[in-house]
């Protein structure tokens, strides 16, 4: 018990120990003498915020004859360090079925609480990425594609509201919030469809974003608003915490992007800035480009009125822009094109792109606007003129006159090989993560809700002596020992209710041995739909430590009626106090007795 990895603990109903062992000072930094020589208690190294349930626990442990419980809550360590346990813990009664002792183990479960975090704060990071791309890529129009990126946000974040506020300028005389989501209890300022006055305190909060490359925060526990209790911010939309952060375009001045929390006092997380502030990257690139496009198009419909305006939008842009004739021969384009393509502005001037351009998806592209629909090129691209090899994303749309004739048309092209290394740096670290997945401590499933499984890590397929495509045909009650598969289903309902839970069960190789397993649960969000992620731990070691522990207790009792058999008491105390260990040794909740066989007269006495 001394080298047990947990602590082992025996005590009166008030949790006064009379026996803990194992590695007490590791877990906590408290010894054993902190606790017996009654100078410490342990609700009181038990953290605040968990104490009122475990004090809840505790009073049923001391009512309820045979109360058993199996939870999970965080200490306080001597050094301030916060530990999180498994406690496994029960009564013991007398006679009349009264408690009279308390006894259970505690195991640190620390690593594994904070691994499965970091799984679970991973997943919703490249989930929640993954639906702001699909938003953005799938966009046609540009407030159609803001309006769904603000609803999914305010879901990603479980916030009251998301807007755009417009200018983030804090020398312009008035700001409004053109678009803005929010939940029923608290409407903002989109509802109310005016200009607000450019208040000190708000220019503070616009100038505090412009001067911030990340994702700026005010709650009670990081930056204070500048505003008091009078201020609109608090008197109109009841703004308890709030993240923004400039959106810069290449167009235009900038934007304040942010979320509002009204319902209570938010601490907004590391992981919260992080994802926050790419979203907002990916934002402002789709609004950049959108609203350049967007700009273009008009600019090519007034080109009859306005020549100049086209030309300095052309010029100016800071993208690359071509105008080519209805036979796709380049009229015009500006500096930029040129450096993108690193080729001379006047050796392009004049480019047939239909014959001299080698990549077939660019030259469907071009194609396309010249039948009257939007074309779309990405990849990587060679200029026939230069040799230049970069990664470019480009627009093609049709220019066409007031009476509907196709006159050529526009393209707008963007150097994205900086972007495209990132998102593979990216992807390397989804495969990272799926590597400490795979080489995770512990087996982990990854089923449906019917048991059916969806993933398993090398180490479950080891432990259980199955490669990857059998694992993946099986069900739950295929792996699960025959004793608990009755109580799947009901396990699964009871995790749908709690949205995790830990339990302890039994695993069957292929061969047909058995493992015992204790199994954390919880219900996560796989590719759409709800799934169970299983980290399941083989226990034998521990199942071996109880049983020494079981052993060990029962020579106790052995040697206890050795010991009351030699002393010098009546036949019949004797017998009595003989009789109460035999009922604790094998746990006997029926009467008994000891009889006396009479061998001269024939009887039982």
């Amino acid at each position: 018990v001394r080298d047990f990895q947990g602590i082992a603990f025996r005590g009166d109903l008030n949790f006064k120990p009379f026996f803990l062992q194992g590695a007490l000072e590791e877990i906590t930094g408290y010894t054993n003498d902190d606790f017996r020589e009654g100078n410490l208690r342990w609700d009181q190294i038990i953290h605040p915020d968990d104490l009122p349930k475990v004090l809840m626990f505790a009073e049923d442990m001391r009512t309820t004859p045979r109360f058993k419980l199996e939870h999970e809550y965080r200490i306080i360590r001597k050094d301030g360090q916060i530990r999180w346990l498994q406690e496994r813990i029960q009564n013991v009664c007398d006679d009349s079925g009264k408690p009279v002792i308390v006894q259970g183990t505690f195991y640190d479960i620390t690593d594994k609480i904070l691994a499965q975090k970091e799984q679970q704060d991973n997943l919703h990071y490249f989930q929640s990425m993954n639906q702001i791309s699909e938003i953005i890529e799938r966009a046609l129009d540009i407030d159609r594609m803001i309006q769904a990126v603000m609803e999914r946000v305010i879901v990603i974040f479980d916030c009251d509201r998301a807007w755009l506020l417009h200018p983030c300028d804090p020398d312009s005389p008035t700001w409004r919030v053109p678009i803005e989501v929010t939940s029923p209890e608290y409407p903002g300022a989109l509802e109310m469809n005016r200009d607000f006055p450019m208040y000190p305190e708000t220019a503070e909060v616009l100038r505090t974003a412009l001067g911030s490359s990340e994702p700026v925060t005010y709650s009670p526990g990081s930056r204070a608003f500048p505003w008091n209790d009078d201020h609109p911010g608090s008197k109109l939309f009841q703004i308890q915490s709030q993240m923004d952060i400039a959106i810069k375009l290449n167009v235009g001045k900038p934007w304040l992007f942010g979320l509002h929390q009204c319902s209570y006092a938010r601490e907004w997380s590391e992981r919260d800035k992080r994802l926050f502030r790419d979203i907002s990257v990916r934002l402002s690139d789709a609004l950049s480009r959108m609203i350049l496009y967007r700009d273009l198009q008009e600019s090519e419909r007034a080109l009859a009125e306005s020549e100049e305006k086209y030309r300095l939008i052309f010029e100016n842009s800071p993208l690359g822009v071509l105008h080519y004739d209805r036979n796709g021969v380049i009229v015009s384009c500006n500096d930029h094109l040129a450096d993108i393509l690193g080729a001379p502005k006047d050796k392009l001037i004049g480019l047939d792109l239909m014959s001299s351009l080698t990549n077939k998806d660019a030259v469907a592209a071009i194609k396309t606007s010249l039948s009257g629909k939007n074309g779309h090129f990405e990849g990587e691209y060679i200029s026939v003129l230069s040799g230049k090899a970069n990664i470019i994303k480009a627009d093609f749309g049709p220019i066409i006159s007031h009476d509907g004739v196709i006159m050529g048309g526009i393209g707008i092209a963007d150097d994205i090989t900086v972007r495209k290394l990132a998102e593979e740096f990216l992807r390397e670290s989804e495969h990272r993560y799926r590597t400490l997945f795979d080489n995770a401590g512990d087996a982990i499933f990854i089923h449906d809700l019917d048991g059916n499984m969806i993933e398993a890590n090398k180490i479950a397929r080891e432990r259980l002596q199955y490669d990857r495509d059998e694992i993946l045909k099986l069900r739950l009650t295929d792996i699960v020992g025959s004793r608990y598969r009755s109580t799947i289903r009901e396990r699964i309902s009871e995790l749908e209710k709690r949205g995790s839970y830990v339990f302890e069960t039994e695993h069957v190789k292929k061969d047909g041995a058995v493992i015992p397993v204790e199994v954390s649960s919880r219900i996560i969000e796989h590719s759409g739909q709800r799934v169970i992620f299983a980290l399941a731990r083989d226990i034998s070691e521990r199942k071996r430590v109880e049983a020494v522990v079981q052993k060990s207790h029962e020579l106790s009792i052995l040697f206890s009626i050795t010991s009351i058999l030699t002393q010098n008491l009546p036949l019949k105390q004797k017998l009595h106090n003989v009789y109460q260990r035999i009922i604790e040794l094998f746990k006997i909740e029926v009467g008994g007795g000891i009889y006396l066989l009479d061998q001269d007269a024939g009887c039982l006495r």
